[in-house]
């Protein structure tokens, strides 16, 4: 019931990303008010990823889960009607400080949902919804419009007593907000239904000194955990050379495989329908071989299908390298979640994902804040080594350099990360501490 609920949401959500970026663009006018909407989705992970780690595992999950889709469903509802672009920075940012609570606690509490031995397989399955939801959120919102449109018109609700004054604002583009709304709405009904394993975690009020404790407490487990501590570490660091198929993919794309706009956007479609196969593939292939393997192994391989992607200036290979890379990427991510969850206590493990949700988002911010500046800056030019000459440009540099840090992540990964499936050494012991 669970992946129900995540799916009815996830699709409402990807559903609103287009919308999102419409209406502020209408609004203001502006491109660069569009970048605003990129730093209110990032800006509550760099100051509040930390306390939404405390607030999974001081409360109840499920009903924090419950909570965070009515309040995010009523936010959400609010958008259509909003004129200042503002209000809607001020929205997104309370809607994805909600997402940095119920992720980690969704992703918490699959240990407590399903059988030891069914966690990566749980995973396997979330991450192949989330893929699933992607594509069909962003490929039906015209449809999702359409239908709205002609159920008000044959309906005649227009005309309808009440309705003339709100019913303006939910029509057109914006009629994927109200979808979305409800979708939350749906989702929360559905996860009244999930039964969850009792719990030893601290459940009760939150005080200030209880965040600050907590928050220390969390910091000296990572730390003590050197395993867990080099694992977030290296995703951290593989999605900073990642983060450059999105920042410099479509300059690559267009200078030099030639293929332009319409091919870089074919190559992103490839790459999520890798990232399905892989998310779905993990789950089968995680049951023959070690954690280890898997996390080191998909990690290598998305370095090197990177690396191929950008040196290979062929298209067919580059879409060929796309899926490889969608591939590696999902299986990453399964195993990444999944042996955080086989080996954090559950009393961290609210904490530990937070942090990995805010780490990815601030990566990612990075990489697209300084990688795309760099390309622009090198450029493309004539250069010449030891009397031979070639073509230099500026998105394929980086774009190795970028396979490059991934490559570099995953031999970190292969001497730091013991990933043997096993718990954690002395995490039992840890578990009365604080």
């Amino acid at each position: 019931m669970l992946w129900v609920g995540m799916a009815v949401s996830n699709v409402g959500d990807w559903l609103i990303v287009g919308a999102l970026v419409v209406l502020v663009r209408t609004l203001s006018g502006s491109s660069s008010a569009v970048s605003g909407l990129m730093i209110s989705k990032i800006l509550p992970a760099l100051f509040l990823g930390s306390i939404a780690g405390v607030l999974v595992d001081r409360v109840n999950r499920k009903r924090s889960m419950l909570a965070v889709q009515v309040l995010r469903g009523l936010i959400v509802l609010t958008l259509p009607f909003m004129v200042s672009i503002w209000a809607i920075y001020g929205i997104v940012f309370v809607l994805e400080f909600f997402e940095l609570i119920f992720t980690p606690a969704k992703n918490a509490s699959i240990p407590n949902i399903v059988e030891e031995d069914q966690v990566l397989t749980a995973n396997s399955i979330s991450y192949t919804t989330d893929q699933l939801t992607m594509i069909v959120g962003l490929s039906f919102g015209g449809v999702i419009v359409l239908v709205v449109q002609t159920i008000v018109d044959r309906l005649n609700l227009a005309a309808a007593p009440g309705f003339t004054l709100f019913l303006p604002h939910l029509l057109g583009p914006r009629t994927v907000f109200l979808v979305d709304s409800l979708s939350f709405f749906a989702s929360a009904l559905v996860l009244t239904f999930v039964s969850m394993r009792p719990t030893r975690r601290r459940i009760g009020e939150i005080h200030p000194m209880h965040i600050w404790r907590d928050l220390l407490e969390a910091l000296r487990y990572m730390l003590d955990q050197a395993v867990v501590r080099s694992m977030i570490m290296a995703v951290g660091i593989a999605i900073l050379g990642g983060g450059t198929l999105y920042s410099v993919g479509i300059a690559y794309t267009s200078e030099v495989l030639r293929v332009g706009e319409s091919g870089y956007i074919f190559v992103l479609a490839l790459f999520a329908a890798g990232m399905l196969i892989g998310a779905a593939g993990a789950g089968v292939v995680g049951r023959f071989l070690e954690r280890r393997i898997m996390f080191v192994g998909s990690m290598g391989l998305f370095g090197v299908a990177l690396l191929l992607f950008s040196t290979l200036t062929l298209y067919g290979a580059a879409l060929f390298f796309a899926v490889v890379a969608g591939v590696a990427v999902a299986a990453l991510s399964v195993t990444s979640y999944t042996y955080l969850q086989e080996t954090v206590i559950d009393e961290m493990r609210g904490r530990v994902f937070a942090a990995l949700e805010s780490l990815l988002r601030i990566s990612l911010l990075v990489s697209l804040a300084v990688t795309g500046p760099l390309a622009d800056l090198i450029g493309t030019r004539f250069a010449r080594l030891d009397g031979i000459g070639f073509n230099v440009n500026g998105a394929q540099v980086i774009l190795i350099a970028g396979s490059i840090v991934v490559l570099v992540a995953s031999v970190v990964a292969y001497f730091k990360v013991g990933l043997n499936g096993k718990r954690i050494a002395g995490a039992e012991g840890d578990a009365g501490s604080g």
